[in-house]
């Protein structure tokens, strides 16, 4: 942060281009598609982030951990130090700047950098600023203390699209935006897998080696597979859980045991629904040969009750024998 500070006011950054400076900016307007009713927005909180601070002067008398408000400036400016004669442009950064008793002071960090938009879409906001320490001499140290940036981030999203007021709840917009998250992480799972997977869907995801791979030679090209069980009997007097045996036809894949713990409660506890699988190759397209099982059971048939069931007198069963060559079950990777 020291050497960004210093690049940001430093001699080798370039001069102000004959726009207007700090405290007397010409007004830029940002556009907005929308103009609603002015209302006035709290987004105090104790999420903080931090404010590049040019101008120290104003904030003479205030000790640290003093907590105050600023005011969001609504248009883009230049930000002009007279100590070192260099100019920074919100524009240019992708930020906003901010005033103290009317004097533009600094710029808001990342997190923040959009709230120009929302004041110049006609609402009204004070910034809870609160100073932490001093920088250097005569510049302090300050952060804005808000509701969560994430939350914040999606009011703002969804605001922007509606002349509707959304309210400001911060935990309900938390919910939205990982709601948001776990729909794009199900989209890149599926994208990857090739296999539709949703919120619902009831996924195992498997990691073979070479040398517990059961399927033959080791896979080198992705491809899909109508997945079977079948549950190996354990040695007698064995208090150990089953080993579950993928198939692909009549042909074994992989051994499943419980310290597969997460993917073994998932296939043991829907042993009878309908799945559908993948063999995936080089997962994350890095040119590398690892081979993950990715297996996705219909959520829709059947109940957990009755697949439970099913895998206990398959068990039963698999105690009378049957099963691969000895019936011990390979060691768990």
């Amino acid at each position: 942060m020291m050497g960004f500070l210093s690049w940001l006011f430093g001699s080798n950054r370039g001069k102000g281009k004959g726009r207007s400076q700090a405290c007397t900016t010409e007004s830029r307007p940002i556009p907005s598609p929308r103009r609603p009713v002015r209302e006035e927005i709290n987004i105090d909180g104790n999420c903080q982030t931090k404010i590049f601070t040019y101008l120290g002067v104003v904030f003479k008398g205030i000790k640290t951990g003093d907590e105050f408000y600023v005011d969001v400036v609504d248009h883009d400016v230049e930000l002009h130090s007279r100590s070192t004669g260099t100019t920074i442009d919100t524009v240019e950064w992708g930020t906003t700047a901010v005033s103290y008793n009317g004097r533009v002071f600094g710029s808001l960090g990342s997190g923040l950098d959009y709230l120009k938009e929302v004041v110049a879409a006609g609402f009204r906001l004070r910034l809870k600023v609160k100073k932490v320490g001093m920088y250097s001499a005569g510049i302090p140290e300050l952060a804005a203390m808000t509701i969560d940036t994430r939350a914040l981030r999606e009011w703002w999203d969804q605001q922007s699209k509606t002349s509707a007021l959304i309210p400001i709840n911060e935990a309900n917009l938390l919910a939205a935006v990982d709601e948001r998250r776990e729909a794009n992480r199900l989209r890149t799972i599926s994208g990857r897998a090739g296999i539709e997977v949703t919120d619902e869907s009831l996924m195992a995801t498997l990691y073979p080696t070479r040398e517990r791979w059961l399927g033959g030679d080791w896979p080198k090209r992705s491809a899909y597979f109508s997945p079977t069980f079948e549950v190996l009997p354990t040695r007698e007097g064995s208090q150990a859980k089953p080993h579950i045996l993928i198939r692909n036809g009549k042909t074994g894949l992989y051994e499943v045991s419980a310290r597969n713990a997460k993917a073994y409660r998932t296939i043991s506890e829907n042993i009878d629904r309908p799945c559908k699988g993948r063999i995936a190759c080089d997962y994350y397209d890095e040119g590398t040969d690892g081979v993950r099982i990715i297996l996705v059971f219909e959520s829709s048939v059947g109940g957990a009750e009755g697949t439970a069931e099913l895998f206990h007198q398959a068990s039963g069963e698999a105690d009378e024998g049957g099963g691969l060559g000895d019936g011990t079950p390979g060691s768990p990777t």
